[in-house]
């Protein structure tokens, strides 16, 4: 009950409130109810805490975790090209991770993936996904490194159109910071931190 009670908590400040904060009648808060926001950092630790409630118990229906994931991914996609369409600019404030669009997507691929595992306990496939799993926080760590090289290199999305680009640079990105994983794994003082 105290998990779920934290959890209804982190997702009321440090979720919804991101989320509406910039729309009235929000916008005429003022001095105390602005202190609610939660502060980025702590709403980040509410997705682990919320991954772990999701492991321990599963959300009952097996499609529930796509439908959750696509209502996010149309949520930050309706939510990004309206808001882009009435200021005549790129709107990027749906797209922000802690946001409900992007809370429910995580919630959908988070539940999918565990799903998807449970399937392929042996093989390349559990192989992948277990390796990633060990190089996320690394990843999480260096991936900013690389996105600045490339920045300065003048390697961004508009190298080529961003339908493209975009994948093209995750990609490059996933595997630089992948190699960095690699490299620092194998050194033994440092690889008891990663591992």
């Amino acid at each position: 009950n105290l998990m779920e009670y934290a959890l209804l908590l982190w997702f009321a400040l440090g979720i919804l409130y991101p989320t509406v904060r910039s729309f009235w009648p929000f916008t005429l808060l003022s001095g105390i109810p602005l202190q609610w926001l939660m502060n980025m950092t702590y709403a980040a630790m509410g997705y682990g805490l919320l991954g772990y409630y999701l492991k321990k118990y599963p959300l009952p229906w097996k499609n529930t975790y796509l439908l959750v994931g696509l209502s996010g991914f149309a949520f930050i996609f309706v939510g990004t090209w309206w808001m882009s369409f009435r200021q005549n600019s790129l709107y990027t404030h749906s797209l922000e991770g802690m946001t409900l669009g992007v809370a429910l997507l995580a919630i959908g691929v988070f539940g999918l993936s565990t799903a998807c595992i449970s399937k392929f306990q042996d093989g390349k496939v559990f192989s992948l996904f277990t390796f990633e799993a060990k190089a996320s926080f690394c990843i999480f760590l260096v991936h900013t490194f690389f996105s600045n090289i490339f920045s300065l290199v003048g390697f961004t999305v508009k190298f080529l159109p961003c339908l493209i680009s975009i994948p093209v640079i995750v990609i490059v990105n996933l595997i630089c910071s992948n190699c960095v994983y690699l490299i620092l794994s194998n050194i033994p003082v440092v690889n008891k931190g990663l591992i």
